[in-house]
């Protein structure tokens, strides 16, 4: 049976991962599809940053929020509004037809992923360097 630190660094590297490959994933195949809804290098740019944006502004204000709330309900809280806005974002073209609307959806979407989501890692990394002083 594994001990509970072990448990928490085990469910910590699985929050990152899931948090990390969601952030990264854009990469192999966004420009290009992008490029076929004549969405603009710029603009493409600006959705890849939407998310460390969010994640930024949450790793600020999420010292205050993990206590409050409490680190299990922010791993909940940011773990599911990872799938929501990470299905919000994969449905854009099934939401908007343009591509200004669409832009704006993967946007949103990612933007909100970021900032919601964070609180989760926010959580599990006050949780491991607790735990793990040493």
């Amino acid at each position: 049976m594994l001990s509970q630190r072990r448990r928490l660094l085990a469910g910590s590297y699985c929050v990152f991962f899931t948090r990390y490959s969601v952030a990264t994933y854009l990469s192999s195949f966004f420009p290009q599809y992008t490029a076929q809804l004549g969405i603009s290098v710029l603009v493409d740019g600006l959705i890849f940053a939407a998310y460390p944006l969010g994640m930024t502004l949450t790793s600020v204000a999420a010292t205050a929020i993990v206590p409050a709330l409490g680190s299990r309900t922010c791993c909940y809280v940011g773990l599911s509004a990872t799938s929501i806005f990470t299905a919000a974002f994969g449905c854009a073209s099934l939401i908007a037809s343009s591509s200004s609307a669409q832009a704006a959806i993967f946007f949103g979407s990612y933007f909100l992923s970021g900032l919601v989501g964070a609180l989760s890692e926010t959580a599990c990394l006050i949780l491991v360097s607790v735990e793990f002083k040493d």
